[in-house]
C-alpha cells in the first residue's frame, strides 16, 4: 500500500497532494516564500532570514543530498514541511522538524511526510 493509504486517504484524496524536495523548487521564489511564511507562523523569525536559510541550507549546494527540506504541497501551496539532516552514523538521517499547516493538522499529513 502507498503512504497515502497508510494514513487513511483514498487515491482521489492523495492525488491532491505532491511531495517535493525544496532544492528542486529553489527557482520558484514565491513557493519558497510560502514555505517560509508557514514555518514562521510556528517559529517566528524575520521573513528575510527564514528565506535565506531555506535557500542556503539545501544539500545540493554542497554536492550532497542533505540537509534537505521536504514539502508536501496541495494545489501548489505548502501544507507540511520536514527538515532532514545528515547524521554521523551511516544510513541514518536526522529529522530536525516536522510541521503541518494548522488547518491541515489531524489529517495524517505529518505521518505522510514522515513516510516519504
Amino acid at each position: 500500500p502507498s503512504a497515502f493509504q497508510h494514513v487513511g486517504m483514498s487515491s482521489d484524496e492523495a492525488a491532491e497532494f505532491n511531495v517535493v524536495k525544496l532544492s528542486d523548487k529553489l527557482d520558484d521564489l514565491d513557493f519558497v516564500e510560502r514555505v517560509a511564511v508557514m514555518l514562521n507562523a510556528e517559529w517566528g523569525w524575520s521573513l528575510h532570514t527564514r528565506i535565506e536559510r531555506l535557500l542556503s541550507f539545501q544539500g545540493s549546494k554542497k554536492g550532497n543530498s542533505l540537509p534537505e527540506s521536504i514539502v508536501l504541497e496541495r494545489n501548489g501551496l505548502p501544507v507540511a514541511h520536514a527538515r532532514l539532516l545528515e547524521s554521523l552514523e551511516p544510513d541514518v538521517v536526522l529529522i530536525e522538524s516536522v510541521l503541518v499547516e494548522p488547518s491541515w493538522r489531524l489529517h495524517g499529513l505529518g505521518r505522510l511526510i514522515m513516510a516519504q
